[in-house]
């Protein structure tokens, strides 16, 4: 159902939310870019999808706290870089 698809994305970026590099673990948001690199072949849609709730969670998570959710987004995305965790 589209419910239960849209908590399994939930919980695969939840960590991502609220990301800070001093205090979370890259292992923490791991899982969920890795999901998307190597889906990017075999299933680009499963990768266009959950780039989709990436960028549609962010201002609707909880709109009061919006740039602290955009921050840690942000953060995890440069996390991920400097980390070359796709490299």
């Amino acid at each position: 159902s589209n419910v239960a698809a849209s908590n399994a994305k939930l919980a695969l970026f939840y960590d991502w939310l609220f990301f800070s590099p001093e205090k979370d673990s890259i292992m923490n948001i791991e899982p969920a870019i890795l999901v998307m690199h190597h889906s990017m072949k075999p299933h680009p849609a499963i990768t266009a999808t959950l780039l989709d709730f990436m960028c549609r969670i962010i201002p609707n998570f909880y709109p009061p706290l919006e740039g602290h959710v955009r921050q840690g987004v942000f953060s995890s995305l440069t996390h991920i870089m400097e980390k070359r965790v796709l490299a």
